[in-house]
């Protein structure tokens, strides 16, 4: 239940901010994710950008959840896009504005719900990486830093990518929940965006037929799913924001306005902030259309407006750079997955999209949603199967589970965990200092003071069930 809690609260804020803020972006139809996108890079980038200027706190996140609150409510967005049409004499019926219709929003529910069971089902992601990214974003959260391995090794300065690590930490936080179903829940939320973003993607492209094929394939193509599954969250959360810095170039490509310029420029540094190695992907598409533009365009106030956006986003975290060490990139072969998604998505959505115009099938628009109700069906059923499937490859068992949650709710933050399991669920589950994290960092600095054992304990246990335990030290 705690993973579906952090799924619908985080979704329902993103995609409510998407939908209220899509009408005040000057786009041919609303794009409801890339505004959430971009609605969620403001609150990710706003984060770390304080964090690094003024020091960490979570109470600066708060403000900025009511600012943009504030603009979606009091600036009026829906009124802004009629007040558009209006000043130019338009009169579109509702089936002409461009907003999802029951089929595409039918579509984006039965993604929701394919990816909500399989989380579920799955309970914590499969591989090293998510319990990497989970016990950092325990040790930023005891530490409120994000430059060293503190207070498991104060010593040990960091570099890593801190945006997924400050929302998470954020959000565990204020939700009261552990930052493995936070970070679970999370990236369920942001492979979600992702494919409603490829259908934003398509629809710029060539229209909201186009935008229907890209989004089936990149459910279909299993990249995003992929990503989340082996718990890559920073990667996905990277290619979600680099992709709609990619969109945004796009529309500046066609007509450069200064709204998109900022837009883009901010896109560009929160795809840093996210995953420094997609970050550096993005930078080289930037510095690709930045040349384009110079040859192509004689307009250069948007060009002056991206690039200082992202000099203005990345700042503060940019003058740490020249003391810091090597960066710590969360990835491993599982990630090939999620850097195929996008050209997948391009070159099959494209070639299939120029296929159903040269073959038109009546039919298939008649039962339209008759099909797509039994494809969604089929869809839900083989993800309860594969998430009950993966599940099973957990090395981590229930009893073992359960220990290290009563130990997150029972013990003070202070606690130093010994012998922790072998799989390393134990720092981001626990939400403590353990002494064999999945990080190859030396030893705690304080002494150990529980200790996780496997079978029946010897002596008086804090807490026994099954064949784990949990025994105080001497």
């Amino acid at each position: 239940m705690l993973l579906l809690f952090v799924i619908f609260i985080v979704g329902a804020v993103l995609v409510g901010a998407g939908a209220m803020l899509a009408p005040a972006w000057r786009t041919a139809q609303p794009r409801i994710a890339l505004s959430a996108t971009l609605a969620l890079a403001l609150i990710t980038g706003g984060s770390v950008w304080w964090a690094y200027a003024f020091g960490w706190d979570t109470l600066v996140v708060d403000y900025l959840l009511f600012a943009l609150v504030t603009l979606v409510v009091l600036g009026g967005t829906f009124s802004q896009g009629q007040a558009r049409a209006e000043a130019r004499g338009e009169t579109l019926e509702d089936k002409d504005q461009g907003w999802p219709g029951p089929a595409d929003l039918l579509f984006f529910a039965g993604v929701g719900g394919i990816i909500t069971v399989i989380v579920y089902t799955l309970t914590l992601p499969l591989g090293p990486i998510g319990q990497q990214i989970g016990y950092v974003t325990v040790l930023a959260r005891l530490s409120s830093q994000f430059d060293s391995f503190a207070p498991h090794a104060p010593d040990v300065a960091a570099f890593y990518a801190p945006g997924f690590i400050a929302l998470t930490s954020y959000l565990s936080k204020q939700l009261l929940q552990t930052v493995a179903a936070v970070q679970f829940g999370v990236g369920g939320v942001v492979a979600f965006l992702f494919v409603w973003l490829c259908y934003d993607w398509g629809s710029e492209l060539g229209g909201q037929r186009m935008g229907r094929t890209f989004g089936a394939v990149a459910l279909l193509s299993g990249g995003a799913l992929l990503t989340l599954l082996t718990g890559h969250y920073t990667l996905l959360l990277g290619m979600l924001f680099a992709l709609a810095a990619g969109i945004g170039a796009l529309r500046l490509r066609r007509d450069p306005s200064k709204q998109d310029a900022v837009a883009t420029g901010l896109l560009v540094g929160a795809a840093i902030y996210a995953d420094l190695a997609v970050g550096a992907a993005a930078l080289v598409g930037l510095g690709g259309y930045v040349v384009w533009h110079l040859g192509r365009q004689r307009r250069v106030v948007p060009l002056l407006a991206l690039v200082g956006a992202l000099l203005f986003g990345l700042g503060p975290w940019l003058l740490t750079l020249p003391t810091r060490p090597a960066p710590l990139l969360f990835g491993d072969e599982a990630a090939l997955g999620g850097w195929l998604t996008l050209p997948i998505v391009y070159v099959v959505g494209t070639w299939l999209h120029r296929a159903a115009e040269r073959l038109p099938l009546p039919w298939l628009h008649e039962h339209r949603y008759s099909l797509l109700m039994a494809g969604l069906l089929v869809a839900l059923v083989g993800a309860s199967t594969l998430g009950l499937a993966a599940r099973a490859q957990h090395t981590i068992t229930e009893d073992e589970l359960r220990a290290l949650l009563w130990l997150n709710e029972n013990l003070p933050e202070e606690t130093v965990l010994q012998n922790a399991a072998p799989d390393d669920w134990a720092g981001s589950l626990c939400e403590c200092v353990v002494t064999l994290p999945p990080l190859p960092l030396p030893a705690p600095a304080d002494p150990p003071t529980i200790q996780f054992m496997r079978g029946a304990a010897s002596g008086e246990a804090l807490f026994q069930q099954g064949d784990a335990a949990l025994i105080p030290l001497e």
